[in-house]
């Protein structure tokens, strides 16, 4: 398709991008549509700009995580949610972690969104295991001390709930935090 065309030109180009960053971001934002089959390639798209123009990135998050952020709204039960639709939100957790650096201004934002993905019992497991993943992904690129609380809190609702494989991954969280906190743990 042709989002997955530019997302490996921008993969080729990389930096030199940069003169066509708002034209693409304004493609980007006429298309998206969470219920698009096109979703997964517009991602993926967004992720090669991110990796491309690294902090550069950061002027077009805003209008970008809205849209984002929306894309979560709804129920997550495994009843309920299409496979094109539990897709493109385990594709859009994963894009946090390629954001990198420049979404850690936004993890007041970002946080409740993934920690909704875990937390909900009925939420298709893989759902649940990637949000978990993502977090201590994060751990390695973001600072989460102002964020301590928002995190452990439902990673600890996680381990307390029963799942042994989700509270081996709510483990490995924790102890990425442990290791990024230090003593302030």
């Amino acid at each position: 398709t042709y989002f997955h065309q530019l997302a490996v030109l921008v993969g080729i180009v990389k930096a030199h991008i940069r003169n066509y960053l708002d034209l693409l971001f304004d493609l980007v934002h006429d298309f998206w549509n969470p219920d698009s089959t096109l979703q997964l390639t517009i991602t993926s798209l967004v992720e090669a700009i991110a990796i491309a123009v690294e902090g550069e990135f950061k002027a077009f998050l805003p209008r970008l995580l809205q849209e984002i952020l929306r894309t979560f709204d709804g129920d997550f039960s495994a009843s309920k949610i299409s496979d094109k639709r539990r897709a493109n939100l385990l594709r859009l957790i994963k894009a946090f972690y390629v954001f990198g650096t420049s979404v850690e201004e936004y993890m007041h934002l970002v946080l409740p969104v993934i920690d909704k993905c875990f937390e909900r019992a009925d939420a298709p497991y893989d759902l649940r295991s990637t949000a978990l993943q993502t977090i201590g992904l994060l751990c390695r690129k973001v600072n989460f001390s102002d964020n301590a609380s928002q995190i452990i809190h439902p990673l600890i609702r996680t381990l307390a709930a029963g799942d042994s494989e989700l509270q081996a991954i709510a483990m490995q969280t924790l102890c990425a935090l442990v290791l990024q906190f230090g003593a302030d743990y």
